[in-house]
């Protein structure tokens, strides 16, 4: 597989089995092409908030302060392993996919493509402690059925407790309305067919 680096803004992966085909792109995508609201905002404060550092603390992210984002921010820590676990779910996620990440490391999401494409996403945020937005394409093509497709962004705003070493992240989720309607073919071929590291 192939790992998002700085240099490479666009990754993907098919995978396969006798019953399903599913392929993965993972695009990161510049802030000036973002159209979603509640993403610029967040970029916008993250920016604000900041100031002189290369990352907010945790503690500068008052809550108060983005009541906008609350039910769409999910917090994830980073481990001393360097896994990444989910402190907090965003309410719009967990109710989107029907499933609670929240306590979970990254490693042990139950789906492993999941964890793959938040791994693709948070590393080269980390690596750069800057905010980056990443589109994210999922297809699902089954022997004798039609395609399944979604789209929708992640975008990663890094935190940092001391230095600059990045040790958590305020994450954004923008999944579409219609998100559940193809989850549960989605999570049944990703439970199939695990991700190759």
């Amino acid at each position: 597989m192939t790992k998002v680096g700085l240099d490479k803004a666009v990754t993907s992966v098919s995978l396969v089995s006798a019953f399903t085909r599913m392929t993965i792109t993972v695009t990161r995508t510049d802030w000036g092409a973002v159209n979603h609201a509640r993403v610029k905002k967040m970029h916008r404060f993250w920016e604000e908030v900041r100031g002189d550092l290369p990352a907010p603390t945790r503690k500068m992210i008052d809550p108060l302060k983005i009541g906008w984002a609350l039910g769409h921010l999910s917090l994830i820590d980073v481990m001393d392993n360097g896994d990444f676990r989910f402190r907090l779910t965003a309410s719009d996620v967990t109710f989107k996919v029907g499933y609670e990440f929240m306590g979970l490391e990254r490693s042990r999401v139950p789906v492993p493509a999941v964890g793959d494409i938040l791994r693709r996403c948070l590393v080269p945020t980390a690596e750069a402690v800057e905010p980056m937005a990443h589109s994210i394409s999922v297809t699902l093509s089954a022997a004798g059925t039609q395609h399944a497709q979604t789209h929708f962004l992640i975008a990663a705003f890094p935190l940092i407790s001391s230095g600059d070493a990045v040790d958590g992240f305020a994450v954004i989720t923008d999944l579409p309305r219609n998100f559940r309607e193809i989850a549960d073919g989605i999570a049944e071929a990703m439970n199939a067919i695990s991700v190759d590291e």
